[in-house]
């Protein structure tokens, strides 16, 4: 058997702001922030042994083996303790403006789902807080691209040749975590009918069919 057992809280959090009545009429920020804890003890001891591989002590390697391989109910590997908890917010931040042109007011979402996760683990010997992972996405060029990005942030400090140490950037009189990366692509799923819709517009327009032509395939068939 193995035992786990974990518990999980999680809300909303709406914040918005009115505009005037001009262009920007407003924007809505919408927070979503969620905790949970995560416990497993050890099960290593009952459910693992070690067996000798040589019988000459200078040449015997022990190995770990779990005593239900080659079981009829299927092997079980044991686990050191976990503990822990996980943390995490996502955002979602969306505007309003007047539209001149369709004289309504419209809605644009600025970004999706900008999250912020990480961990800390009672159970590790050292290092128990985990890299601060902020990732999002959001759309442009009138919703035909979508850019996705992730930055990767440390709550341990490093030294001069780029090697970690067990000290956190709050024990240094910091505040903001460590950065440490950033990565992010463009997808985009526009066709090349799409393309020559923008591009060359005009032109299908001019090899669009008359009306007489379409009367004379339809009596065709």
């Amino acid at each position: 058997r193995n035992f786990t057992t974990g518990v999980s809280i999680n809300t909303q959090i709406f914040g918005t702001i009115k505009g005037g009545r001009g262009f920007f009429r407003g924007i809505r920020h919408v927070m979503k922030p969620n905790i949970s804890f995560n416990y497993k003890p050890e099960n290593k001891t009952k459910y693992e042994d070690t067996v000798d591989t040589d019988t000459r002590r200078d040449f015997n390697n022990p190995r770990t083996y779990s005593i239900f391989t080659n079981g009829p109910f299927g092997s079980v590997a044991g686990s050191e303790e976990q503990m822990g908890i996980s943390y995490g917010i996502t955002n979602v931040i969306e505007a309003k403006y007047y539209s001149k042109k369709d004289t309504i007011e419209k809605k644009v979402r600025l970004f999706d789902n900008i999250s912020i996760n990480g961990n800390y683990n009672f159970a590790a010997d050292s290092f128990q807080w985990s890299n601060i992972g902020i990732s999002g996405n959001t759309t442009v060029l009138k919703g035909l691209t979508n850019f996705n990005f992730r930055a990767l942030y440390s709550p341990y400090t490093y030294d001069t040749k780029g090697k970690i140490t067990q000290q956190t950037v709050w024990q240094k009189g910091k505040i903001i975590p460590e950065f440490r990366n950033f990565g992010g692509q463009f997808n985009t799923s526009i066709s090349f009918a799409k393309i020559r819709e923008i591009f060359g517009g005009k032109k299908q327009s001019n090899n669009t069919p008359s009306p007489q032509t379409n009367t004379n395939n339809r009596q065709g068939i």
